[in-house]
């Protein structure tokens, strides 16, 4: 029994890659009379399932681009595309045993290449998305963000860095003050209290526990989450002006 878990998740999509594409084939090659068409079904099978994971690791991650979620099953539609017109040139318009081979080296090698330039893709993208941002980017010097998220909202546009420290959201400083946006709730929780630390400084718990930290650093309003208030303030401290590459890269 498969459990609702990542794992669990990732082996029912290599099923439905690989079982329901098969039959789809067999019927559309079959109606459009298509040469060899359980030969066609199979092999596009096959390469549509290759196809997939490097076609969706060639496009930007939702975490980083305010695209409409239908666009992002579009590396799924050119991956089925390219793949059974491959297979359906080779079956049906080649003789030879090479061009066979060679076909289906270029697509291995193709997928290989990909994946194993992921990381360097994940990086390319998120260090273009990040200098579009018209917020000034602020990091902690000596540590990598083990996430970086842009959330495109119509009132408040702002970069989200998850270090293992601390969370820190970069606001742009026209969306409010610190004590706006602290007497602000979550979604979902209650209005906690807040209280002023410095001036210009205002924090309060939340409900996942630990506190919520709000100030202006270097022009952005900063917005922190950290396991304790001595965490938070340090946090705030270290930030520093940094770059796009600089935050894609470091990690």
């Amino acid at each position: 029994m498969l459990y609702v878990t990542a794992e669990g998740i990732a082996i029912l999509h290599a099923f439905a890659a690989l079982l329901f594409p098969l039959p789809l084939g067999l019927i559309l090659t079959s109606v459009f009379r298509v040469q060899r068409a359980p030969w066609v079904a199979l092999l596009g099978t096959g390469a549509f399932a290759a196809l997939i994971p490097a076609m969706i690791a060639l496009a930007p991650g939702p975490s980083i681009t305010s695209l409409p979620r239908a666009l992002f099953g579009l590396p799924i539609l050119v991956a089925g595309v390219v793949a059974y017109v491959i297979a359906g040139y080779v079956v049906t318009r080649v003789r030879w045993r090479w061009p066979v081979l060679c076909a289906a080296l270029g697509v291995g090698v193709f997928v290989t290449m990909v994946l194993q330039s992921r990381t360097w893709i994940v990086n390319w993208h998120e260090e273009r998305a990040l200098a579009a941002v018209d917020i000034p980017l602020l990091g902690l010097q000596g540590q990598a963000p083990v996430w970086v998220e842009i959330e495109h909202d119509p009132n408040d546009t702002f970069v989200f860095l998850d270090f293992n420290s601390s969370a820190v959201a970069l606001h742009p400083v026209s969306v409010g003050n610190p004590q706006a946006a602290c007497e602000k709730p979550y979604p979902g929780e209650p209005p906690y209290p807040c209280r002023q630390l410095t001036s210009g400084q205002w924090i309060r718990e939340h409900g996942l526990g630990g506190v919520v930290l709000f100030g202006v650093r270097h022009g952005v309003l900063v917005e922190i989450n950290s396991p304790s208030q001595e965490q938070a303030v340090t946090t705030l401290g270290s930030l520093a002006p940094t770059t796009a590459a600089a935050l894609a890269w470091s990690r």
